[in-house]
């Protein structure tokens, strides 16, 4: 019967991502409508410009007196900042603003990418094989005997070989556990092979001895060549 010896659980760490993603949703969407705040302050103080500058403009086509165009839209200028005197500290602002908005939704984007990857990712591990899921949800059952080696990455993740390949789990809550797991039953499984194979070559040396034996009493006339090659037979076929 099949033994359970790990199961990984992430629930604390799926959680904790999920609420850095809302943490940094919301900080680049407080950032947004800040932006969007000094957006239309700056718009308007440009329409009031525009406004004012564009009858300057006209009496200069008219007129053609570069002196008083000059007067006018300087004045122009002087007006719009006396009706939105914040301009050019809302100007300033807005690019600190701008370069918080792209971090955190940066943040934002990452974060809810590590909570899919961490969320869709399960390792049982038994005394017969390794199974789950791993980067993205792939599903993956590694029988015990394939398995190569293992070894821990970067990502506090289990990187396990086998004879179809790497398969790679990542953002463990402690990956010692699965890595200790995992390198004792493959330290287990090397050791019963190796008492296998020694079992094996010491029933055959001991075969040959016995075989050898029986050849000496055939040779002396202790026993005949009917019965010296049945004994061979069974030695052989133990």
């Amino acid at each position: 019967m099949e033994k359970e010896l790990f199961k990984s659980d992430n629930t604390k760490k799926s959680k904790l991502f999920l609420t850095l993603f809302i943490v940094f949703l919301g900080a680049a969407m407080a950032c947004g409508f800040v932006f969007g705040y000094l957006q239309n302050y700056l718009n308007d103080y440009n329409k009031a410009y525009d406004t004012c500058a564009s009858g300057a403009r006209y009496q200069y086509n008219l007129l053609g007196n570069k002196d008083e165009y000059m007067k006018s839209t300087s004045k122009c200028g002087k007006d719009a900042l006396n009706r939105y005197p914040n301009k050019d500290l809302y100007q300033q602002v807005g690019g600190y603003v701008t370069i918080v908005l792209s971090l955190s939704g940066l943040a934002a984007f990452i974060t809810f990418l590590v909570y899919i990857v961490i969320n869709n990712m399960e390792i049982v591990i038994t005394d017969k094989r390794v199974y789950g899921r791993s980067i993205f949800g792939k599903r993956v059952d590694i029988p015990l005997d394939s398995i190569s080696s293992i070894s821990r990455n970067a990502f506090s993740g289990l990187n396990v070989s086998s004879s179809s390949g790497m398969i790679r789990w990542f953002m463990f809550a402690d990956v010692n556990t699965p890595y200790k797991t995992l390198e004792e039953l493959i330290v287990k499984r090397q050791k019963n092979t190796k008492k296998e194979t020694t079992t094996i070559v010491s029933t055959r040396d001991s075969s040959a001895d016995e075989i050898k034996k029986y050849k000496e009493l055939l040779d002396m006339g202790a026993i005949t060549q009917e019965e010296y090659d049945q004994k061979k037979k069974e030695l052989l076929n133990k």
